[in-house]
């Protein structure tokens, strides 16, 4: 750079030379240039510093978005570990109930099994009853067997009263309509197979309205509907052979009526006794 600086001036020299202008000594041309390198050198410095800026104030951008970068991965990673700890402690709570739920449906289901069990063998039962009595009329064994379940019940599932309440309403109802299909019989009101059907299907329809306003007001945890279904089958099937029984022995004690109207009374009693 110097070279073409003096270049520069030597050639200038010249042409004021040629022009006819006064020539500059050689102090003026050397201080001349001096002030040149100096200007030059002033803008260079300048440019440098400003180069320096430049590239300090990209290093710092660098550095914040570093820095930013490191605090959300530490305040994501914060975040992340209270996420996991919140969901290891909802499996554990989800796995703690759903266990628990398991052991009551089990314990539910173990106990409704008895019960349909007990109402399967009654089933049986009640078909040979009328023959093989003795003091004891059909309604006494019902009756009997009833408070046996009832007691039963309170002793497996004294927590569950909504479903307790529910079964014992069950076993009330078979006592009531028991009792009823006897009054019935009493009054010589089962007259025709015809009427039994419909009141039997009249009654089943009862059964389950209750059944299912019973289980709207009063729900139930993990309620085996097929259970009570197949409880409510039986039920039938105990009201429907009761009252074929009892339709039958009517028919005999009302024929035996007709031919002797003043030995009816001992014919229903040895009939009840039987």
């Amino acid at each position: 750079m110097e070279l073409i600086y003096a270049i520069v001036e030597r050639v200038d020299r010249i042409e004021r030379e040629l022009k006819g202008a006064p020539l500059e000594s050689g102090q003026e041309i050397a201080n001349r240039t001096f002030d040149k390198e100096m200007e030059e050198s002033a803008v260079r410095e300048k440019r440098d510093k400003a180069q320096i800026m430049d590239e300090t104030a990209k290093k710092i951008e660098l550095l914040e978005r570093e820095i930013r970068d490191i605090l959300r991965e530490k305040r994501d990673k914060n975040v992340l570990d209270k996420i996991e700890s919140r969901i290891e402690h909802i499996e554990m709570e989800m796995s703690r109930h759903a266990s628990q739920e398991k052991r009551d449906k089990f314990s539910l289901m173990t106990v409704v099994d008895k019960i349909a069990n007990r109402l399967d063998r009654m089933e049986g039962q009640l078909r040979d009853a009328p023959s093989e009595k003795g003091e004891k009329s059909v309604v006494d064994e019902m009756a009997t067997r009833v408070e046996r379940i009832e007691r039963k019940i309170e002793e497996d599932i004294p927590q569950e009263k909504k479903f307790k309440a529910l079964l014992m309403s069950v076993l009330d109802g078979i006592t009531t309509r028991v009792e009823r299909i006897e009054s019935e019989m009493k009054n010589g009101q089962v007259d025709t197979k015809d009427k039994l059907q419909l009141m039997g299907r009249e009654m089943a329809d009862n059964r389950q309205d209750r059944i299912q306003r019973d289980s709207e007001e009063a729900p139930v945890i993990a309620r085996p509907k097929s259970v009570l279904g197949e409880i409510a089958r039986r039920v039938e099937r105990i009201e429907r052979d009761i009252r074929t029984v009892l339709l039958k022995k009517g028919d005999k004690v009302l024929l035996m009526g007709k031919e002797n109207k003043n030995q009816q009374d001992c014919a229903f009693y040895h009939f009840r006794v039987r």
